[in-house]
């Protein structure tokens, strides 16, 4: 300092600021300090007024500070200089520094003007995107791989019929993802809802019921294929290819596993299939390889019951959920005994 007295007439320290704005001299005391800066770091004027700023930067970045302070006494502006600062509960800031000389009446550089704004919310929201689109980028590949499958794997008598396989698997696919946003996680009873729905079915004919689950995107993929294979055998074959057929689709959720019913009803003489077709061929593969989890089938001779647990997948605590009205009963009981021994068939 040379001793002429250094002020702020000409800088507006209004405590409408956002952001921090601080004045020091070249020795780093801090001569003023704005309502933005309490708010940032924590201080009030009258506890860091006359302080130097040392106090307020980490242990790994104090080199910085003969660096910035030799660049300004030579003149040298600071734009958006990246670095960290400590607050007062000693909490470590990202911050973005804007540092001008200030000058004397006789033109002397005799300290800084500092506006520092916090970047660690910014940072965190860009961290947040880019986890998100990557998330996103692996949800799309997911997409068209699980396409690219059924198309390849997909056959029919005719190309009129495998253009109608190939629709249903593929809006299948395409619902769950708008149903809740690419990522963002799904509540089985609206998967359950949308395939039995979709597929023409009433509620009179079909009924479903289990607690609130959501399922992570690929699991939500993976259980919309494999209703929507139960689905369309049962408006060919099953208990929906008949009027006084019946459908119950219930589940239950035990800590992180789901156990899952389908059960039709309302039939007789029910056979079980000679052959595996693509659709069981499906189910199995699916519940196998992307799910981690056991099908069963068993006929019975009043229709097919298809048994399925595996473990849900831990869904993040930022994920925001799209709230969906109940699609089935308001309770449900609990979950029929399976069938009798011998009179299943597993896959």
């Amino acid at each position: 300092m040379t001793g002429r007295p250094l002020t702020l007439a000409a800088i507006d320290l209004t405590s409408y600021f956002p952001d921090a704005l601080i004045l020091k001299d070249l020795s780093g005391v801090i001569l003023q300090w704005n309502s933005g800066a309490e708010r940032m770091f924590g201080y009030r004027p009258e506890e860091i007024i006359g302080r130097n700023i040392r106090d307020i930067v980490p242990s790994d970045r104090q080199a910085e500070l003969a660096t910035i302070t030799d660049r300004l006494r030579s003149g040298d502006v600071f734009s958006e200089f990246q670095t960290e600062r400590r607050t007062k509960d000693g909490t470590i800031l990202s911050v973005a520094l804007w540092i001008f000389p200030v000058r004397d009446a006789l033109g002397e550089i005799v300290g800084a003007v500092k506006i520092a704004r916090d970047m660690s919310r910014i940072k965190a929201n860009e961290e947040k995107l880019q986890l998100r689109a990557s998330e996103a980028e692996h949800r799309a590949k997911n997409i068209l791989a699980a396409a690219t499958a059924t198309v390849r794997l997909s056959t029919a008598a005719t190309v009129d019929e495998l253009k109608s396989v190939i629709h249903g698997r593929l809006r299948a696919i395409a619902d769950v993802t708008g149903f809740g946003g690419v990522g963002q996680p799904v509540p089985l009873d609206r998967i359950v809802a949308n395939e039995l729905l979709c597929a023409g079915s009433n509620r009179l004919q079909a009924t479903w019921d289990g607690p609130t689950v959501l399922l992570d995107p690929d699991q939500a993929q993976s259980m919309a294929l494999i209703l929507h294979e139960l689905t369309t055998n049962c408006l060919k074959y099953g208990a929906l290819s008949q009027p006084e057929g019946r459908v119950r689709v219930e589940w239950a959720s035990f800590w992180n596993r789901i156990d899952f019913h389908w059960t039709e009803s309302g039939l007789s003489d029910v056979a079980p299939p000679t052959r595996s077709g693509f659709g069981s061929q499906l189910i199995r593969t699916v519940a196998d390889r992307q799910l981690k989890g056991r099908p069963a089938f068993f006929w019975r001779s009043t229709g097919l019951s298809f048994r399925l647990s595996f473990d849900l997948k831990a869904i993040s605590s930022e994920e925001e959920v799209r709230p969906f009205p109940a699609c089935g009963a308001m309770s449900w009981p609990p979950l029929a005994p399976p069938p009798a021994p011998g009179s299943n068939t597993h896959f």
